[in-house]
């Protein structure tokens, strides 16, 4: 099979099939940033609760359809077929994965504070199936060894890559649909699933990469679960249908990451791709470029986007991280890059970070309407080599911290003796109902930024596009 790389286009839809425990949370959140609020399904677990809560034509709309879903009930509700992407981990390795996160709901082994309404809800909320999984479990208290043995609750987890591809288990027919899937990912190698996976889509790499929904580690010894030899090879029979697709799958990934890198050093290909994927991302020409931020790169520092009715597209960007963005400064006229920002609460009280290449730009920031400011910042001068300035690509990096001060420090405190009123075993209602309120007032007038756009353009530095308006 030869892979086709192809940007995802504005009308074009993609469906994650999620595979329980497949670090399939962790690439969820790197793909919701690329999105906006309107544009994500809201609800993804089960197919059969999509459609009770929501309609078929919200299911049109929405760009990104993501959740524990098999391809049997979910693709009915398509009228055009969606780009399918899906993770595969080692089928040993994700059974005992999922036994010990389910341990880990049940029997208390998360905060106090959140456990019991958590255990609750998602235990109503499972489907029939795993609901008396999440019950026996709980009730007898029962370790892996005990789980196995009991075949009426393993044959609810066991063989799940096979099922959510074809959900009467036939180990023919899911391996016949794998290979109309755009992408198939391996846990154990995330890192550069994540980069065919980009490229695929024509997305860039993102610069950083978070986990998210991982097991505590007191269980494992480095990745792997510390079990005997015995219980592997139990688990091996009872997974047996998931090994043999899991080897398929991870066959065709390594022959599909091989064909990208052959691609990759075809130089006048990989040009031409990395110039549409940029156009993609931003409108503009020889005299500059300008973007709304309805598309990113993925990475951690940007989130969700929303739409508010007088800024137009915002994307929120989070305390201490950094959001990256990916120029191709050979097409750029100026050296100055603008940032539109919209920012509540006290400005002085923000230290700002930018990066370009690693560096430190020039970096000023300069008001435009009420609560919109434009952050310019200076690219350095490229080298010249043949009289010619050599082009290249520039990553910027831009965050912000909030400058220390005693109400900071004092609410921080605040913050910390909330959470562990939430904990103490006496008084828990009116320890909670002090704690919400001690967390309320530490988020009152808390600064908080939003980016809004970002330009290569001089005469964009105004509130035409920065937002002169007098709305909060």
């Amino acid at each position: 099979m030869t892979i086709k790389p192809r940007p995802l286009g504005t009308e074009e839809q993609l469906l994650f099939l999620h595979i329980r425990k497949t670090a399939g949370t962790s690439l969820i959140r790197l793909l919701d940033q690329h999105f906006i609020e309107d544009e994500l399904c809201p609800v993804d677990w089960p197919y059969r609760q999509i459609l009770e809560e929501i309609s078929p034509e919200e299911i049109q709309r929405a760009r990104f359809v993501r959740g524990h879903f098999n391809y049997d009930g979910v693709i009915t509700m398509f009228t055009r077929p969606p780009r399918i992407v899906t993770m595969f981990r080692n089928p040993v390795e994700r059974f005992v994965s999922e036994f010990e996160h389910i341990r880990r709901i049940v029997l208390n082994e998360v905060p106090r504070a959140w456990m019991p309404d958590f255990a609750r809800n998602v235990v109503e909320t499972r489907e029939q199936e795993l609901k008396r999984v999440y019950q026996e479990v709980a009730e007898q208290r029962m370790e892996l060894a005990d789980f196995i043995q009991a075949t009426h609750l393993h044959q609810n987890i066991a063989n799940a890559h096979v099922k959510t591809l074809n959900e009467q288990g036939d180990i023919t027919k899911a391996k016949q649909r794998l290979d109309t899937l755009e992408f198939v990912g391996i846990a154990e190698e995330f890192r550069r699933s994540v980069e065919l996976l980009c490229f695929l889509l024509g997305l860039p790499e993102p610069a950083q990469m978070g986990w998210y929904n991982r097991a505590p580690k007191r269980r494992k010894h480095g990745n792997r679960w510390v079990h005997s030899g015995e219980i592997q090879r139990q688990i091996a029979q009872i997974e047996a249908l998931d090994l043999e697709l899991y080897a398929y799958a991870r066959e065709r990934f390594e022959r599909d990451y091989a064909a990208m890198q052959q691609m990759k050093s075809r130089k006048h290909f990989y040009v031409r791709f990395a110039r549409s994927m940029w156009d993609s991302f931003a409108q503009g020409g020889k005299e500059g470029w300008w973007c709304d931020l309805r598309r990113v790169p993925i990475g951690v520092g940007w989130s969700t986007g929303t739409i508010h009715p007088k800024f137009g597209i915002l994307r929120p960007l989070n305390e201490g991280r950094k959001a990256h963005w990916f120029v191709d400064s050979s097409t750029l006229t100026t050296a100055q890059i603008m940032i539109g920002l919209v920012v509540h609460g006290d400005p002085a009280r923000i230290a700002w970070h930018a990066e370009v290449n690693g560096f430190p730009p020039p970096w000023r920031l300069e008001p435009a309407g009420r609560h919109a400011y434009v952050g310019i910042l200076t690219l350095p001068k490229k080298e010249k080599e043949n009289g010619t300035e050599k082009p290249s690509w520039d990553t910027i990096s831009f965050g912000w911290t909030r400058r220390p001060s005693w109400k900071t420090w004092f609410k921080k405190r605040a913050k910390t003796l909330a959470q562990r009123l939430t904990y103490h075993p006496c008084c828990r209602a009116t320890c909670q109902r002090l704690a919400r309120r001690l967390a309320k007032w530490a988020r009152q007038r808390e600064p908080s930024v939003m980016c809004q756009w970002i330009a290569g353009l001089p005469h964009y530095c105004t509130s035409d596009r920065g937002g002169n308006g007098d709305d909060d």
